[in-house]
């Protein structure tokens, strides 16, 4: 048997791999691929069968959960749409504050 590794087949600083790409593909990446992905079906909303990619079916999924009265999918397509609502708080503090006036004169006065 030879030597580990066999100096043989290793690539030299001179020989190197063509197209040697190291890809870092990200969940997002990955999320978008299939979310893309088109399938034909009938919309449920005007009964027409099209073409609706992954993203447009789940979204129709949710509109028809929001109408039969599902209120959690009805709140989010809505903060989606307007925005989430700010929350205010009230504060009724009784705060009382020592304020220290500091002078500062030019060596000239």
């Amino acid at each position: 048997m030879g030597e580990f590794p066999n100096k043989s087949t290793q690539f030299s600083k001179d020989r190197q791999p063509e197209n040697r790409v190291k890809r870092d593909i990200s969940s997002k990446t990955i999320l978008n691929r299939f979310l893309s992905i088109e399938k034909d079906m009938i919309n449920p909303l005007n009964g027409i069968e099209e073409k609706l990619t992954m993203a447009e079916i789940m979204h129709l999924k949710q509109l028809a959960n929001a109408i039969q009265g599902d209120l959690a999918s009805y709140k989010e397509i809505i903060d989606r749409l307007e925005g989430k609502t700010k929350q205010s708080i009230e504060l009724d503090a009784n705060v009382e504050q020592n304020i220290t006036r500091i002078t500062v004169k030019k060596r000239d006065e």
